[in-house]
């Protein structure tokens, strides 16, 4: 699904940045949530 697309497009794009990547997955969590 998107959610799914969205997560891995910022995984390979922060890398190692595993807790600032945690972060950006919450954030679209919470976008996706409302539709």
């Amino acid at each position: 699904d998107v959610l799914s697309v969205i997560t891995v497009y910022s995984a390979k794009l922060y890398g190692k940045r595993s807790h600032h990547n945690e972060k950006i997955i919450k954030t679209n969590q919470e976008l996706f949530k409302d539709r």
